[in-house]
């Protein structure tokens, strides 16, 4: 983990007057990581890997602290709520979701941006946010029978966060 964002981390659960307890930070260190996007239950699975007493309570606790940080940011893709450590790094980020294996593709968007800014500036409004979530297929898949990430998918599960695709 990067220990810049480690030191902001500890700073800001100071400032919310959190504990800054071992197993916090064993959470803290399994969600950034890695540049997957996850679900609560496999960080927890991550988390215990580190210190085998984390209780879900303490990562569901730390979760909410984490996204008032904005070091993490909650998004919807494939169904599910995911976490995007990656949010601090590239705020402005987006995601191509393929709805066959459940890729997910980060990209910046830019020249989107430079777009969106002008019809907003057409429309006398300014953009102070935005989310982009693009679906695809597999084309792997369509044009051979077969996806290089599906089996991932299918040798994942969810609850021990063993997904290779995110």
């Amino acid at each position: 983990m990067n220990p810049e964002l480690r030191q902001h981390l500890v700073d800001f659960l100071r400032q919310k007057n959190a504990k800054v307890t071992p197993r916090r930070m064993a959470i803290i260190e399994a969600a950034f990581e890695s540049h997957e996007h996850f679900t609560a239950e496999q960080l927890l699975f991550w988390s215990r890997r580190r210190d085998a007493r984390i209780s879900r309570a303490t990562v569901y606790r730390t979760l909410p602290l984490l996204l008032e940080s904005g070091f993490l940011k909650e998004v919807y893709l494939n169904g599910e709520h995911l976490y995007d450590p990656n949010y601090s790094r590239r705020p402005d980020h987006s995601h191509l979701v393929c709805s066959d294996c459940g890729r997910i593709v980060e990209f910046d968007n830019d020249p989107i941006d430079r777009v969106v800014d002008i019809i907003a500036a057409g429309s006398g409004l300014r953009m102070t946010s935005k989310t982009l979530k693009v679906e695809a297929t597999c084309r792997h898949l369509e044009e051979e029978g077969r996806c290089e990430y599906r089996p991932l998918v299918r040798a994942s599960s969810p609850s021990l966060g063993l997904s290779g695709t995110r």
